[in-house]
């Protein structure tokens, strides 16, 4: 029941690894579409999905970590209850999110 999170994986390798700005936004765009597509969908591929987040909270581009974000906040506040099986995930995404750089 880890198809989800392993498709994902090569996602995540690209962000962590990639110098390019231009393709972490379009990780984050394609991660964006995928969760509004198909949000009820997904089970196994909240983990790697918000490893991706948490990269790119730590980006030094605050435009990365503030595409991130905006996903993040828009999943809690409209689709928190698909959420609750990964929470020990998220939070330590937002933790994260609050001690970058970005934040003052």
């Amino acid at each position: 029941f880890s198809f989800q999170r392993l498709f994902l994986k090569p996602f995540e390798k690209i962000m962590c690894n990639s110098k390019s700005t231009e393709t972490k936004d379009l990780i984050l765009r394609c991660i964006e579409i995928m969760i509004k597509a198909c949000a009820n969908n997904i089970h196994s591929g909240w983990r790697s999905i918000f490893a991706i987040f948490e990269v790119a909270a730590y980006q030094e581009a605050f435009d990365i970590a503030d595409i991130s974000f905006d996903i993040i906040e828009q999943l809690v506040t409209y689709q928190f209850h698909l959420l609750i099986f990964d929470f020990v995930e998220l939070m330590n995404t937002l933790v994260a999110f609050v001690s970058c750089s970005h934040t003052s």
